[in-house]
């Protein structure tokens, strides 16, 4: 049961992924199960396929990041 969401639900959905993309793209040693929860928040509040996909796109890109930041010095 797929509900779609409202312009002002998506409008939240955008909001808030990029606040958590801007808040842990830049750390140095993200905290992947405090990423995730975060994430799940994020998710509760928002259940929809968009956000779902928002969020895993983010959290691959932040995980990617983190990896070759960490190639990098390595």
């Amino acid at each position: 049961m797929s509900q779609i969401p409202t312009p002002q639900q998506v409008k939240g959905i955008f909001s808030e992924v990029y606040v958590l993309y801007t808040k842990w793209i830049a750390v140095k040693e993200p905290d992947r199960d405090k990423l995730l929860a975060e994430s799940r928040e994020i998710e509760q509040k928002y259940p929809f396929d968009i956000c779902r996909k928002m969020l895993s796109e983010v959290i691959n890109v932040i995980e990617n990041s983190y990896m070759e930041r960490g190639n990098d010095n390595g």
